[in-house]
């Protein structure tokens, strides 16, 4: 059905004439004077008309629009993103449309391609970069169909994640190239984030919207994105299961005209991984690479998982084939980063962890060449750094830096912690583990890990033991650590089947070594003692301390 209303498409465009570029830029706003200014002021002299609908605000927004010469509507807010954006686009009286938010700019440079987007013969829609700021000098892009042609036949749909995606499906208009145009969206800015409460907002639209389609994918989707808290993965977990189950019962039509499949496998494949099944996240990874071959996230994910659990070959195969993956295909164009910061930054820690340091800083190099202000590209840089002598201080100098800029990370306070940890300031590394422990991140579970392996060497074992319902085994470095203060806590224990068993043995081994070389040799001894236990959870593990 989708190919014969594409080429109805065609041959109606091919006698129409292409009328004058112009473009109408339309927002809806409530309550958005401190940054309506400034997006107005950026499309000025870009854009031939600017649509502001106004949906109920108490300051001066609708002044402000009107005083920069917008054309300002008015309209009763429904708890439906779709229906104020659709009110905007009837308000457009030029052949090109724009869609922007009051929280975002058109970015320096972007107002020339956007002119030049709208002068190409032939083409109905062009995607947006909308570069999201997420913290300082943080930026996660998105790819988003914001720039298309002024007609009926397109409108958005959903009450939130709001999309004309099911439109140009309908038009046949799935070759979605970029237009070079870009936004800066400061809504996803904490403070911003935090002072709407966007995220409770987005969670109670999105439930809604699955109360009145419960097969609508698209929304089971960003439904499982919403839910992102710790205490929230199982409902993850159940929600995008549901979006599985109706992806496996659709056609390959169908599947085609649902973009959002792979990314509906991948959320599932990370969400089980988060909870440590990594096993059933790889069968659910591989299920929709049989459906979506060339998806770059499902790729990546693939060649994640086969990282986290030790197998090498897999992981260098899965996550080299990523990189410049994808298509103009809907279904595999796939987010820049999966095609390249991402796989290349997943090939750089087993270099690492190898000691192939020459291999690891070539593969950041060109990670850091394609994103400079990638945050994790910058801290692996920074270990890397730290690991060789002669590039040690440079390391350091890098590393306070990044605490200057972000002194709450993670991710930042671990690697801080393992260099003070390393030169002997035990106090000083377990504190910074226990402010890094907090979050659901693999930086805070790293930090989790070694908090609870510095307790055990300190001889405090019941401190270790209320640590190990959290140590969730997501990788063979906590696979190890769980395993150990479950022997030295006697508490039960497993592993999973994915996790190959000589790499957790060789992280063990490492583990051993710092509970022998601790203050305290209680934790080694009740190891010791306990230890024959478990050897039905991993053999040998009963001789692994003459190894340590």
């Amino acid at each position: 059905m989708a190919l014969s209303r594409a080429t109805a498409s065609e041959s109606v465009r091919a006698i129409e004439p292409e009328p004058a570029p112009g473009v109408s830029a339309c927002l809806i706003v409530r309550d958005e004077e401190e940054r309506l200014q400034a997006c107005l002021a950026s499309l000025r002299e870009w854009v031939e008309e600017i649509c502001v609908l106004d949906t109920g605000s108490s300051d001066r927004t609708v002044d402000v629009a009107r005083r920069a010469g917008a054309i300002v509507g008015h309209a009763v807010w429904q708890d439906d993103f779709s229906a104020a954006r659709n009110v905007a686009l009837r308000m457009a009286t030029q052949p090109w449309v724009l869609v922007i938010d009051a929280d975002e700019e058109l970015a320096p440079g972007s107002g020339a391609a956007l002119r030049s987007a709208i002068a190409a013969r032939g083409r109905q829609v062009w995607l947006v970069d909308q570069d999201n700021l997420v913290g300082p000098d943080r930026i996660e892009p998105l790819a988003v169909p914001r720039l298309f042609r002024n007609r009926p036949e397109i409108r958005f749909r959903r009450r939130v994640h709001e999309s004309v995606m099911d439109s140009l499906i309908a038009l046949g208009e799935t070759d979605l190239r970029h237009s070079g145009v870009h936004l800066l969206h400061h809504g996803y800015l904490p403070a911003a984030v935090g002072a709407r409460d966007k995220r409770r907002r987005n969670l109670e639209l999105l439930q809604r919207c699955c109360r009145e389609d419960p097969r609508d994918v698209f929304a089971l989707h960003k439904l499982g994105s919403a839910l992102s808290a710790p205490e929230q993965r199982a409902e993850r977990v159940r929600v995008l299961e549901r979006a599985r189950a109706l992806a496996r019962a659709m056609s390959r039509a169908e599947r085609a005209s649902h973009p959002c499949l792979p990314l509906v496998y991948g959320g599932l494949a990370d969400a089980l991984c988060g909870e440590g099944r990594l096993a059933r996240a790889v069968q659910v990874c591989e299920e929709g690479l049989a459906l979506f071959p060339r998806a770059p996230e499902l790729r990546y994910r693939r060649g994640d998982l086969a990282r986290r659990a030790g197998q090498d070959n897999a992981a260098r195969k899965w996550l080299g084939s990523c990189l410049g993956a994808g298509g103009r295909s809907l279904l595999d164009a796939g987010a820049a980063a999966a095609r390249g910061v991402k796989p290349l930054l997943g090939l750089v820690r087993p270099a690492f962890e190898a000691e192939r340091l020459d291999e690891a800083r070539l593969l950041l190099s060109h990670a850091l060449a394609l994103d400079p202000r990638d945050t994790s590209a910058r801290l692996l840089d920074v270990e890397v750094k730290l690991a060789r002598a002669e590039t040690l201080a440079e390391g350091i100098a890098a590393l306070e830096r990044l605490i200057a800029e972000r002194p709450a990370e993670p991710e930042v306070l671990v690697i801080a912690a393992r260099l003070a940890w390393s030169e002997n300031e035990r106090a000083t590394a377990m504190s910074l583990w226990r402010r890094a422990a907090r979050g659901d991140s693999d930086a805070g579970l790293e930090a989790r890990c070694l908090l609870a392996i510095g307790l055990l060497g300190q001889g405090d074992i019941e401190g270790a033991a209320v640590l190990h319902p959290r140590l969730v085994a997501r990788d063979l470095f906590s696979a190890a650590c769980r395993l150990v203060v479950a022997v030295v806590a006697g508490r039960d224990a497993s592993l999973d089947p994915a996790l190959e068993r000589e790499g957790v043995t060789a992280q063990l081994v490492g583990v051993l070594g710092e509970l022998l070389r601790s203050p305290s040799g209680e934790a080694a001894a009740l190891f010791a003692a306990r230890a024959p236990r478990y050897a039905r959870v991993l053999p040998g593990i009963q001789n692994l301390l003459v190894d340590a």
